[in-house]
């Protein structure tokens, strides 16, 4: 699973300057109280606090207003359907940046290798836009499980492998955050369900559909948008289908993201 929050900053430097701005409306009322001589220049310092107050309310609401809670209303707009049968973990990650208002980078290298994309490429990738985020695995490194599942056997190369690890050993000397832990589905709806979260996690796409194809596991990327505790659902979006927001069981989505192959990323 790869993660993202709201930096934490930005609301806390925002709310430090909305309470900043009351003191400072407050102390001019109560100061133009006690002096009506010099009620001129006081009511000019009113003045210039009310609209520190008014900007910085403005950018809280601002940031309210163009994160998930509209976005799970406007859902067409981060959408990004996979245009083939190997870059589902490409077009999430470009919905992922349409979420960010951020430019998408058609000759990143990623665009290039026309093969399915292991999540710490994804991770790596994203986390080189600078993007606020966190990766979560069962296995850090290539599982040698893996060689015995058919879906891995197509691209289970030298040259794969090479170029997995070295993400992995991108994200160590960078010291990018990378998870070692099984994570419960209950986390992952407590962590999507807040409104500034959300994410991308690999499932077997035959669990998650009901299809069954006689292949024992092919991966598949979607991206989580949250979560309704009144229906135990999950939102998300699916860049194997049209455009459009999609639901889940939670029972159904966790048995889609253990099964063997996904590493719980």
């Amino acid at each position: 699973m790869i993660g993202w929050s709201l930096n934490s900053q930005s609301i806390e430097t925002i709310m430090s300057s909305i309470e900043k701005a009351i003191v400072m409306i407050m102390e001019s009322i109560i100061t133009v109280r006690c002096s009506i001589s010099g009620s001129m220049s006081r009511s000019r310092t009113f003045i210039l606090a009310w609209e520190k107050y008014r900007h910085a309310r403005d950018q809280y609401r601002k940031i309210l207003s163009t994160r998930k809670v509209v976005m799970l209303d406007e859902y067409d707009y981060i959408f990004v359907a996979q245009k083939f049968n190997w870059d589902c973990g490409i077009a999430c990650c470009s919905m992922v940046l349409n979420w960010f208002d951020t430019l998408i980078l058609n000759d990143h290298p990623l665009y290039k290798l026309l093969t399915p994309l292991w999540t710490v490429e994804l991770y790596c990738y994203l986390k080189g836009l600078n993007i606020n985020c966190f990766m979560c695995t069962r296995f850090v490194g290539v599982s040698p499980s893996h060689k015995h599942i058919a879906w891995y056997n197509q691209n289970y190369t030298d040259t794969e492998l090479d170029r997995v690890s070295e993400c992995f050993r991108t994200a160590r000397r960078m010291e990018w955050d990378i998870l070692q832990d099984e994570i419960s589905i209950q986390d992952i709806a407590k962590f999507v369900g807040n409104d500034y979260n959300i994410a991308i996690i690999l499932v077997d796409s035959e669990t998650l559909t009901f299809r069954n194809r006689g292949v024992s596991y092919a991966g598949h990327y979607i991206v989580l948008l949250g979560f309704h505790e009144d229906s135990n659902t999950f939102l998300y979006l699916n860049p194997a289908d049209t455009t459009g927001l999609k639901s889940v069981s939670i029972n159904l989505l966790d048995l889609a993201r253990s099964h063997d192959g996904t590493d719980g990323d």
